[in-house]
């Protein structure tokens, strides 16, 4: 169990404190994390009781990331990937586009990294007489930052000189450096957007051709990604003046060794203090300032292979593995088959009997992450308190990560990793992506689980929805590729962010972290309809997820019924759903303690469900003219359940009437966070036997 090294009260007063905490009785190793008040501070540690058995890279043991062992590590890491991932190896769904333009690099003779290349130029593709360019170009990836680092990019004015040279010293960091990966490799072409897509020219504003070059070249981005050999990724900064290549300090990179004596040991032994290399590809990239931008969602996606440059370490990212110098051998997504566990001390006072404890044992997939009556001694997710309280509303969180980015390391080849349950051993969201992107990938009548089109789809939301836009207009453009990829292999119709063919469920969006913020464009209207995610910036996610990984979930009767759809692309007010569902009158209750809100039906004095907003309730609005349209009814099997509830969950929508028989949405409500009893039983019949009633939800009440 985790226990405190505090230099102060940290709860209290906000201030440092180390935590220590082992992942299961007598493992190898114990964690170690410094937290400020309840935030986690830097990288995770482990202390190692043995030596360590991962292999690091040789470019471990170099100052900076630009060094030959680095590019020889890339090199052999990209080798890996053509002689074992299949997956790798294909572009999914993405036509086999050519970018109007690509940038074409001579390094000259007795070219080194570190100095200017002899030619760079832009080349038209359409003047190419080679074979395709599929794989024999190279993409980049990067934040902007503010334009004056954006030292040099390609205008209408300055077309024809780029098609002849370009300066190497005018360029910005980033693209420096990844025009030297580029020549490293053995590549001759690289997609660089501020080199390849006309940008806007203030001087000369009256002049639009870039607008028109922008119109038919940002739609085609995925593919661009997609059929690149390889996406360089200036991952760990947030400006074109960061770069890819950075100095680091080596003694926070290898493994240190102590000795460790006693007055009652014969002979000391030794203990190796190292990085977590797991944590840390969770910091250095997930989290890197570089993915938290919503436009590089879709670039890594798309991106078949990924070279991540982060602040002090660089990684590698495909669909099948990861790895760093930390781990060059690398890591794989755990399966449901690698939950199995034999830690039955976890379970005592929590099995019905020694039989309970001993079927715990020989099947550990039964259980989830964090609280009582769980494994209580894995690691926490990075970056999260191990001491964090395990509420009902944290158990639903934890419920959901047990499904992906769940890293473990492989010692084994890389060509073992799709020769088992292959598209389960995906690297984390991109499981969710490669779904979306294969044809016939979802069986008919499978609306909810995790296997489920909505689920899978909003695995890809969730992620997305957590990243951050400079133009809020852009939350659905940013995300193109990505739809682009699900609708060609799906053949279904895509609707401002859910999609038509299943939209029962894919309306059951909610706000997880609270309430969001309406996202409106220039004209004060909002970039999408209401009833989509998409039309506030926030954290959305789905929970059509059973328990945990043995239990099953069923859609035990969908009581909502979608008649027709107006689609209006630009007219929200038009861009009605026409819907018969049952619905009942309701109030909104606040919990004065911890400010959830909760769905009280009139004449009954407890909560029947509890509701999450979309976005705050304007300052006076009460809770006049408020339903709960409810869409359907699940069976969730819950004999390992944490939390006691019914394993009968009524989901539906809160909405408010416009007029008449037109409603818009206001939020989202469950009945799965209500503690048994018979008031929750109760307002669960209420709610599926409400009259159904014939009605229209709008995009944007404003407009009616």
């Amino acid at each position: 169990m985790p226990f405190t090294v505090a230099f102060h009260d940290a709860a209290v007063t906000g201030r440092p404190c180390v935590k220590v905490w082992e992942e299961r009785p007598l493992s190898p190793f114990t964690y170690v994390q410094l937290h400020w008040g309840g935030t986690a501070v830097g990288g995770r540690l482990l202390v190692h009781r043995g030596e360590p058995s991962i292999t690091t890279s040789k470019a471990i043991k170099q100052a900076k990331t630009s060094s030959s062992e680095h590019f020889e590590q890339a090199k052999e890491w990209m080798s890996k990937y053509k002689d074992s991932h299949k997956i790798c190896r294909g572009p999914g769904n993405a036509f086999p586009y050519h970018p109007a333009r690509i940038v074409e690099i001579i390094g000259g003779d007795g070219w080194q990294p570190g100095r200017a290349p002899s030619v760079i130029r832009v080349v038209n593709t359409s003047d190419m007489d080679e074979a395709p360019l599929r794989d024999r170009y190279l993409a980049s990836s990067h934040c902007w930052g503010p334009r004056s680092d954006m030292r040099f990019k390609l205008l209408a004015s300055n077309l024809a000189c780029c098609c002849n040279h370009i300066d190497f010293s005018s360029l910005s960091r980033n693209v420096q450096d990844a025009i030297t990966v580029t020549l490293a490799l053995g590549y001759s072409y690289i997609w660089i957007d501020s080199l390849c897509i006309i940008q806007y020219d203030p001087p000369n504003s009256s002049d639009t051709s870039w607008k028109t070059d922008w119109d038919a070249e940002a739609p085609k981005m995925g593919s661009v990604y997609s059929n690149a050999a390889c996406t360089i990724a200036s991952t760990g900064f947030d400006t074109s003046a960061g770069g890819c290549f950075h100095g680091r300090e080596m003694s926070t990179l290898l493994p240190i060794k102590i000795g460790v004596s006693s007055s009652d040991a014969l002979l000391p032994y030794f203990i190796y203090i190292r990085r977590d290399d797991i944590a840390e590809f969770t910091r250095g990239v997930d989290l890197a300032p570089l993915n938290t931008r919503g436009w590089v969602m879709q670039e890594r996606l798309l991106s078949r292979r990924l070279l991540h440059f982060g602040a002090d370490i660089m990684f590698w990212e495909c669909c099948g593995r990861a790895a760093s110098e930390l781990n060059s051998q690398g890591y794989t997504y755990k399966c449901a088959v690698d939950f199995k566990d034999i830690y039955a001390s976890d379970l005592s006072g929590y099995a019905e009997n020694q039989g309970a404890t001993r079927e715990s044992e020989l099947d550990g997939e039964r259980l989830s992450w964090g609280g009582e009556g769980y494994i209580t001694r894995r690691p926490p997710p990075a970056m999260i308190d191990p001491d964090a309280p395990r509420g009902s509303e944290e158990a639903g969180q934890l419920k959901r990560g047990f499904w992906r980015n769940v890293l473990k390391e492989n010692p084994a080849g890389w060509d073992t990793d799709e020769k088992h349950d292959g598209e389960e051993r995906l690297m984390g969201l991109r499981t969710a992506f490669e779904r979306l992107r294969r044809e016939g990938a979802f069986s008919k009548g499978k609306e909810v689980g995790r296997d489920s089109f909505s689920q899978v789809w909003y695995d890809v939301v969730e992620s997305y929805s957590r990243m951050k836009l400079t133009k809020p207009r852009d939350k659905l453009m940013a995300l193109k590729g990505i739809e682009d990829e699900a609708a060609r292999a799906t053949k279904f119709t895509y609707l401002k962010g859910v999609w038509q063919n299943s939209l029962v469920t894919d309306l059951l969006w909610f706000a997880i972290e609270g309430p969001g913020k309406r996202l409106f464009d220039d004209q004060g209207v909002p970039v999408a309809p209401t009833w989509s995610w998409a039309s506030i910036e926030g954290v959305v996610a789905l929970d059509l997820l059973p328990e945990n990984a043995k239990e099953d979930i069923q859609d035990q009767k969908m009581l909502a019924r979608i008649d027709h759809v107006s689609p209006a692309d630009d007219d929200l007010a038009q861009m009605k759903i026409s819907l018969c569902t049952p619905m009942l009158a309701v109030n909104l209750v606040r919990d004065a303690g911890a400010g959830n809100c909760w769905v009280q039906i009139e004449r009954q004095a407890k909560p029947a469900a509890r509701a999450f907003l979309d976005v705050e309730l304007p300052e006076g609005s009460g809770t006049k003219d408020l339903v709960c349209a409810s869409f359907l009814v699940l069976k969730r099997a819950k004999k390992w359940a944490k939390f006691k509830s019914s394993s009968e969950d009524v989901q539906g929508l809160v909405l408010r009437r416009v007029r008449a028989d037109v409603y818009e949405r206001v939020g989202y409500f469950t009945t799965s966070y209500m503690a048994a009893s018979r008031a929750a039983k109760k307002g669960r019949r209420a709610m599926k036997k409400a009259d159904e009633r014939d009605i229209y939800l709008t995009g944007w009440a404003g407009l009616t």
